[in-house]
């Protein structure tokens, strides 16, 4: 694996690959790599000639700087990490190599910025924008590896290359999980392991969801995924959701069209996202 700092050596050697016929698949990362990472390098892997996987904690997309300080910082053991992975290039830019790249652009991301995780998290995804679109411009892949559990993201993100213009298909990579459901994240490097058992109630919410979405009132059921994870005393939903998954329209009776359940959850002051889809 090739590690490389500089952006422009990186653009360098990318550009290199697109000149020999060669595809690029490029999975982004903020570090402290778990499965869910690997899948969506594995998933790089067999569908492209090369992957790149950057890390870089992006400080423009935390609005609380104590979760900023508290992210977990584990470069070393990631790099082992990507290179039994199978990846190939390694991208690690510093905050000021990489934003000096950057020229003013404005996004439209038709509100869906502003609900869910942007209402609970202001100028988040501003900044998610933000460095997406620098590490794209550097990288400019054929395919960009996205996972799942961050939903809302996948679809800003995706309206972003639009807008951009690029010649870049979003996959989106299914949710890695611990044996009991819990979804894959950097985060839960900060919860004991009876945190993380107690977690399992979101995934066991999200299945409840999709199990009575024909049956129960929407605010019903709703209210019940909320009431189960609330149960055991030490989480606190932030939001519970259900909306079409297409443009993140929150409804209160079922449709015809695709739907997913969204949830945002703190624990022992980690915030964790998990989302389902329920028809």
């Amino acid at each position: 694996m090739i590690i490389f700092k500089n952006p422009a050596e990186v653009n360098q050697y990318c550009e290199q690959l697109r000149r020999k016929g060669l595809s690029i698949g490029f999975v982004p990362t903020m570090g402290a790599l778990h499965q869910g990472h690997v899948s969506l390098i594995r998933s790089a892997k067999s569908q492209n000639d090369k992957v790149v996987c950057s890390i870089f904690i992006n400080p423009t997309q935390f609005n609380n700087a104590e979760d900023l300080l508290m992210y977990p910082k584990t470069e070393a053991l990631d790099i082992v990490d990507l290179e039994t992975a199978g990846c190939d290039v390694c991208f690690l830019p510093n905050n000021e190599a990489l934003y000096a790249l950057e020229l003013h652009f404005d996004f439209t991301f038709n509100g869906i910025d502003q609900i869910f995780e942007g209402a609970s998290r202001p100028g988040h995804f501003n900044g998610v924008g933000r460095v997406v679109k620098l590490l794209l411009e550097v990288i400019n892949p054929n395919f960009l590896y996205l996972g799942m559990k961050d939903y809302q993201q996948c679809l800003i993100i995706s309206l972003l290359i639009k807008q951009m213009k690029l010649n870049c298909d979003v996959v989106i990579v299914k949710t890695k999980r611990l044996p009991n459901g819990v979804a894959m994240s950097s985060r839960n490097k900060r919860l004991n392991n009876e945190q993380i058992i107690e977690a399992a109630l979101i995934y066991e919410s999200l299945r409840y969801a999709k199990e009575q979405y024909t049956k129960l009132p929407l605010g019903k059921l709703k209210q019940d995924c909320i009431y189960l994870i609330e149960s055991a005393g030490n989480m606190k939903v932030d939001y519970f959701v259900l909306a079409i998954a297409d443009n993140l329209e929150e409804i209160d009776t079922t449709t015809e069209k695709k739907v997913i359940a969204l949830a945002a959850v703190y624990l022992a002051g980690v915030r964790l996202l998990d989302n389902m889809f329920v028809n």
